[in-house]
């Protein structure tokens, strides 16, 4: 009896463990605070043209895609990988 009653409780903490680990997670601060560009909406030059000489003078600028450097995920692929497109 002790047996089939250890057994239900691994069964069901395993069960449990698995449910809360496929659970998808919450919306973090950052990504919540994303543009549709995935950055914060006060750093987006994209969303906002007047930052552009701001990142110009911190020669930040990708002139090809008319975007910070810092945020060109074209020219930095690995970008895609914080949310940023």
């Amino acid at each position: 009896m002790r047996s089939i009653l250890l057994s239900a409780c691994v069964v069901l903490s395993s069960l449990v463990a698995c449910s809360e680990a496929s659970a998808p997670a919450a919306a973090t601060p950052a990504a919540a605070a994303s543009c549709e560009h995935g950055v914060q909406p006060d750093i987006c030059a994209r969303c906002n043209p007047k930052l552009e000489a701001a990142f110009r003078a911190q020669n930040d600028w990708c002139p090809e895609h008319a975007r910070p450097e810092s945020q060109c995920v074209i020219c930095n692929p690995e970008l895609a990988a914080k949310g940023i497109k």
